[in-house]
C-alpha cells in the first residue's frame, strides 16, 4: 500500500472580529480535496477549530458558501 502525501483540507478561524471583546468568531475557507470527502476530514477540521476555540470565543459564526451539494 502506498502512502499518500499532501494536504487533504484545510479550515481558519478569526476570534474578535467585531473588537477584542465581543467573543465572536467566524470559522470560514473549509475545503476538503475532493477524493477525501465524506470521510470525517470536515468534521474533524471544523472539531479542532471548535478545541482550539475554547473559551475564547461565545458565539461563532460559520456560512457554506458554494454550488456543491456536499457543502
Amino acid at each position: 500500500m502506498q502512502a499518500m502525501a499532501g494536504i487533504i483540507g484545510s479550515a481558519a478561524a478569526l476570534l474578535g472580529i467585531s473588537g477584542e471583546r465581543d467573543k465572536v468568531g467566524e470559522i470560514f475557507r473549509v475545503a476538503v480535496e475532493q477524493t477525501r470527502r465524506t470521510r470525517g476530514v470536515g468534521s474533524l477540521l471544523l472539531e479542532t477549530l471548535l478545541s482550539e476555540i475554547g473559551d475564547s470565543a461565545d458565539f461563532i459564526l460559520c456560512e457554506a458558501r458554494t454550488a456543491e451539494a456536499g457543502g
